[in-house]
């Protein structure tokens, strides 16, 4: 198996819990997985499967509202877009809303002025140059297409959330220009602020960047096989 699209849930001084979209060739599609890292041992002490659907699922978006965690996963195969509430006890994701019935990819929202934005690309080109907005007057939807905006290269798929800084909002974005995620840049609106890219033969790629207070956190694909 391996892991992807981590998102921090939790930091403390001993671990690090992360959701995370876990692969397992015997199951053959994505579930959503939560993983707890020991940090004096540099491992993985736990792994459970929060939510396991009939179709693909990843990119597991955390967002805190009021007193709840909400969970917004990818899972475009299924044609639909739902939000969940997790539940700490139980280790589960529960309760799913309807957000959208789009085909999404990697959506991430923030609000801008009085409204929800999200951001997102969609099947049947989630890898391409166009990224859609859409927008709702309450977090949990619906919501509706407003604009898309198309980029120069193949730059318009998210990467993970948006990063405030000086009042700005940086959006992470995957570069998929010729393959799928082989790098995470960052963008303040259309230009290119940096970009976190493999510079050895070792490895493929890089396409989720995340962060919680000062811990940053990214993915990296490594070539398995010759």
């Amino acid at each position: 198996k391996w892991f992807a699209d981590p998102f921090i849930l939790r930091d403390t001084e001993c671990e690090l819990t992360l959701l995370v979209e876990e692969f397992d060739y015997d199951v053959n599609r994505g579930r959503i997985a939560q993983v707890v890292i020991d940090k004096s041992k540099d491992a993985i002490v736990s792994c459970d499967i929060i939510l396991d659907l009939q179709t693909h699922l990843s990119f597991p978006v955390i967002y805190r509202i009021g007193d709840k965690v909400v969970v917004h996963p990818e899972n475009s195969v299924s044609g639909f877009s739902f939000m969940y509430e997790y539940d700490e006890c139980s280790k589960k994701l529960i309760n799913p809303i309807k957000v959208l019935d789009e085909p999404v990819t990697d959506a991430i929202i923030i609000k801008e002025s009085n409204e929800f934005k999200m951001y997102a690309t969609r099947l049947p080109d989630p890898n391409g140059c166009n990224l859609k907005t859409y927008v709702s007057k309450d977090f949990f939807g619906p919501y509706t297409m407003s604009y898309v905006d198309e980029f120069p290269h193949c730059c318009a798929r998210m990467a993970g959330q948006f990063i405030i800084n000086d009042g700005k909002n940086i959006r992470p974005a995957q570069d998929c220009d010729g393959a799928y995620g082989k790098a995470v840049v960052f963008f303040d609106g259309h230009t290119k602020l940096g970009e976190i890219r493999p510079s050895t033969y070792k490895y493929a790629g890089v396409h989720t960047f995340n962060k919680l207070n000062n811990v940053c956190i990214i993915d990296i694909k490594r070539y398995d096989y010759p």
